[in-house]
């Protein structure tokens, strides 16, 4: 029961293609897990789930090892799992040391543009090529902190990136967006 799925996220993934953004870190892990397991007991059928993980050049090496094993074994299970990385003019550092971009917009208190330019926009281009009515699935969730929730709180937020989800029909859904640390880390 504490790990069921509420009906509307079996109608997302039962219903609609999907494809699962994945990090490395333990919100996206928990969400490829999860719905792997929910595939092994039946309650998902999807022949075959989509991974996609957005390379911006600047992961730590042991989140990439992670990312690289998680890939590897879901691929195992039938998983179709791809790297997508935003184009050279786009990526982090060339955008920093290159073009002179600072990380945070002015003022400090708004999220920062390179969630759109090194991790978003790569995906969604990638979701575009797979046709039809794709969903991108996140592991994003309440929780991480009290600014983030707040921004969380305006779907589609002009800042960017993981500060807001669109509703499901623009093409994002957070599986798991009500799950708090315990329970992630419980998974």
């Amino acid at each position: 029961v504490r790990f069921c799925p509420s009906k509307e996220t079996l109608s997302v993934l039962n219903d609609r293609q999907w494809i699962c953004s994945y990090s490395g870190g333990k919100d996206s892990t928990t969400l490829v897990t999860w719905i792997e397991y929910l595939r092994r007991v039946g309650m998902v059928k999807c022949e075959t789930p989509r991974l996609v993980q957005s390379d911006t050049g600047v992961e730590y090496p042991f989140l990439q090892q992670i990312s690289a094993d998680m890939m590897a074994r879901l691929t195992v299970m039938g998983w179709k799992c791809e790297i997508v990385r935003p184009m050279v003019h786009q990526r982090l550092y060339n955008r920093i040391f290159g073009i002179g971009n600072t990380p945070v917009h002015p003022g400090g208190r708004k999220m920062r543009w390179c969630s759109w330019s090194t991790k978003m926009d790569p995906m969604t281009k990638l979701s575009r090529t797979v046709g039809g009515d794709t969903v991108q699935l996140s592991g994003v969730r309440w929780g991480e902190s009290d600014v983030r929730d707040e921004k969380l709180k305006i779907w589609g937020c002009a800042a960017g990136g993981e500060c807001g989800l669109p509703a499901p029909s623009e093409g994002v859904y957070g599986p798991i967006i009500t799950w708090r640390t315990c329970k992630v880390l419980e998974w």
